[in-house]
């Protein structure tokens, strides 16, 4: 039997699976994508699924990966973009800068 698929937008691979039929009650590891960790925890190492008679999963509440690591282009595009909105006195006279 195959994994799950996880949604793709979660960024999740299976990491333990050869791509041959699974026994049942075996567990196949899900992990985040090279780079990425988990949205909500990021201590989170990953994700198990359960194989069972009758093509069916235990599969798990499928959570989101994001990167692990700032990505500067996009912080400097909302720094841009935050300050494109500013006039030039609203700029002199905020008591929040942004570095």
């Amino acid at each position: 039997m195959q994994p799950p698929d996880p949604p793709t937008d979660m960024y999740l691979e299976p990491v333990d699976w050869d791509g041959h039929p699974i026994d049942f009650y075996s567990n196949i590891t899900f992990k985040c994508k090279n780079g990425m960790k988990f949205a909500h925890d990021f201590d989170l190492e990953s994700l198990q699924a359960t194989c069972l008679p009758g093509n069916e999963w235990i599969a798990p509440v499928w959570m989101k990966c994001v990167p692990s690591k700032p990505n500067v282009n996009v912080m400097v595009n909302i720094v841009n973009d935050i300050v494109s909105h500013l006039t030039f006195s609203q700029a002199l006279s905020s008591s929040t800068y942004i570095f």
